[in-house]
């Protein structure tokens, strides 16, 4: 779930979790008050996310909103998805984040360093691994420092593609791309063809 401001109401993400919020609270009958309740947060909080005006609620918040309803947390991070590959992604979704506990440490004290992220990059996040297991809460940190200079990177490149700057930009991208591929770099010692 990404990490936005919380008075962005055009957030996606913001929404969605608004909407699975609310077809549990239909599905089971409840009202939006009766939930705050039940999680132990205020109405207000519990409203401004049914109306998708928090696009990143604390990961507490979203426990307590998930035993309040009785259903995993998983059920309000993750989309319904189509197709038979939606359960293996929520199943994978589900391990990645039971086995690096760290990450939703560090998201709590840190969430400056996860401003704008989107699933796909917490995603990301969860499903790494340091040296010997688990990521540690530095190696949380080493690595959301770490996606956050890719998106800055590939930013930068958007900027510099809708300028007179857009050919040089591709050549080099293409360069450094081929170099990168198997069979591509000479190894030490020898010379290019080019």
């Amino acid at each position: 779930m990404p990490v936005v401001p919380a008075n962005r109401v055009d957030s996606q993400a913001g929404r969605d979790l608004a909407d699975r919020i609310r077809t549990e609270c239909v599905r089971q009958g409840r009202d939006i008050c009766e939930v705050a309740d039940r999680a132990g947060i205020s109405r207000t909080t519990l409203y401004n996310l049914d109306r998708g005006r928090t696009g990143r609620p604390r990961t507490k918040t979203l426990k307590r909103i998930a035993e309040a309803l009785e259903i995993p947390v998983e059920q309000l991070l993750c989309p319904p998805g189509r197709g038979e590959a939606a359960p293996q992604r929520a199943a994978t979704a589900t391990f990645d984040r039971a086995t690096n506990p760290e990450v939703s440490a560090v998201i709590d004290d840190r969430p400056d360093l996860f401003r704008g992220w989107s699933e796909q990059e917490l995603d990301e996040l969860y499903s790494m691994f340091g040296t010997g297991g688990q990521l540690t809460a530095r190696g949380v940190v080493l690595a959301a420092e770490a996606i956050n200079r890719k998106r800055e990177a590939i930013r930068k490149l958007d900027v510099v593609l809708e300028t007179h700057l857009r050919e040089d930009a591709i050549h080099l991208v293409d360069t450094l791309y081929r170099m990168v591929q198997p069979g591509q770099m000479p190894r030490p010692g020898e010379e290019s063809d080019a």
